[in-house]
């Protein structure tokens, strides 16, 4: 009998301290990963001192804005490359690595300016302008697209370990936020070194506003029918009324006005078919682009088509016709 209870009290003993082993392997696990957590957090909330130039991650750095592919959306520009996929080996099968951080990106922008956007999950910056500016050429870089005074200048800040950048525009001693640029170093990065709080808190910032060398807001009919409106920052509208929608479509401003003609500008007018119109057009090119022209009492008003600006192999005719015919109104008059 006491050979049994001796056995029964090793198997006890045992299975108590594969309970104990596993029990104080689990709080190791746990106190390290609370451990790595809190550092995570913490670097994410660090704020870099501001500096007159952007900085970019050093894993950036080691590449060329030429081995990403920029897309250029409606409300922010993005960069993206080719990425490996990670794999998760489950029982019987393999599963791709889940992106929440992106998800989370994608539905914070979501919120943001309310509407859908298109993120691939191989993206790896996110170049987000506030209101009345756009993005720079570089990475990190934007610019007020009505301008600014003399005096205005841009600064640069870091949030975190190297993965959120601030673009400032000072105004009179007045920060506001010009934009905002995220790095992602790969998609499966954990969304606690984001601080999501914050970025909901820059992009909600205050607009910034141009009130230096503002115009005068003019609109005029233009005799051909074209309603045409200029704002306070300069910028020219053209609206042209549509008689089967009986409605104002809104067309591209018009960049060169001349007031007088002259025999030379008619000699640069062609003829030509407008995809984006699908009409005949009369085309003229100033300064190698090529441009609309439009004759508006005794002068003539050019403004640009994307379908027209391509190079075209076969020339048009010219518009010798026009010529002809104000010779011929010089000679009756």
């Amino acid at each position: 009998m006491s050979s049994y209870r001796k056995v029964a009290d090793l198997t006890e003993n045992t299975t108590f301290d594969i309970k104990t082993y596993a029990s104080v392997c689990f709080g190791i696990f746990f106190i390290v990963y609370f451990i790595w957590w809190l550092s995570v957090f913490i670097k994410s909330r660090k704020l870099h001192k501001v500096t007159k130039f952007p900085k970019q991650p050093d894993w950036l750095l080691r590449n060329t804005i030429d081995a990403f592919d920029k897309d250029e959306q409606q409300f922010f520009t993005i960069y993206v490359s080719s990425q490996r996929r990670s794999w998760i080996r489950y029982p019987k099968s393999l599963k791709y690595e889940s992106k929440n951080t992106l998800k989370k990106m994608r539905n914070l922008l979501e919120r943001n300016f309310e509407a859908k956007v298109d993120v691939p999950d191989t993206t790896h910056l996110f170049s987000i302008p506030m209101k009345n500016f756009r993005s720079g050429e570089l990475f990190g870089t934007f610019d007020s697209i009505h301008g600014g005074p003399p005096d205005s200048f841009y600064e640069y800040q870091m949030i975190g370990d190297d993965r959120i950048q601030v673009a400032y525009f000072v105004v009179n001693e007045v920060r506001y936020v010009a934009g905002i640029c995220i790095y992602f170093l790969d998609p499966y990065q954990h969304w606690s070194r984001y601080r999501e709080s914050m970025l909901r808190r820059l992009l909600k910032s205050p607009v910034y506003w141009n009130k230096y060398n503002l115009k005068e807001d003019k609109m005029e009919v233009m005799d051909n029918g074209t309603l045409r409106t200029i704002n306070r920052y300069g910028e020219v509208k053209s609206f042209r009324f549509n008689g089967k929608t009986r409605r104002l479509d809104i067309e591209e401003p018009r960049e060169v006005c001349r007031e007088v003609i002259s025999y030379q500008d008619l000699d640069e007018l062609q003829i030509s078919i407008c995809m984006t119109k699908n009409q005949l057009v009369t085309i003229s090119e100033k300064h190698g682009i090529r441009l609309h022209a439009y004759w508006d009492h005794n002068r003539i008003q050019y403004f640009k088509c994307p379908s027209c600006a391509e190079p075209d192999d076969d020339l048009p005719p010219s518009y010798q016709w026009i010529q002809d015919n104000q010779k011929m109104k010089n000679f009756k008059s």
